[in-house]
Order: structure tokens, then sequence, then C-alpha cells
């Protein structure tokens, strides 16, 4: 029963973020561009892109050095 609840409870900070602004945008609390408020929701996967290709960028150019 524990394990069940903390599946159903496992949300990110990003699927917080993501709810708090959803709210506050649809209430008028805030005033900001859609794409804004669903930023929670593309921008982790932005970073993780951004990431990938520094590693690979930084691996290709430690095997170019060593040949």
């Amino acid at each position: 029963n524990r394990k069940r609840w903390a599946k159903l409870c496992n949300i990110t900070f990003f699927g917080l973020l993501l709810v708090a602004f959803v709210c506050l945008e649809v209430t008028g609390h805030i005033d900001l561009s859609w794409v804004w408020v669903l930023s929670p929701i593309w921008l982790p996967l932005l970073i993780s892109l951004v990431l990938i290709c520094m590693g690979v960028t930084i691996k290709i150019l430690l095997d170019h050095i060593k040949d």
C-alpha cells in the first residue's frame, strides 16, 4: 500500500512547476505566454539535448586529439 502511494505521489519539480504555472495562468494571476507556461515540459528536454550534444562534441574532440 505504501509503495503504491509513493508511485502515485511521484511528481517531479518540473511537474509541480507546470501545475502551478497553469493554475496561475488560468486564474489570471500571471500574464505569461503559453509557451512559457508550458516551459516545464520542454525545458528539461532542451537542457538534456544540449548536454548530450556537448558530451558528444567533447568525445569527438578528445578522440581527434588522441589521433
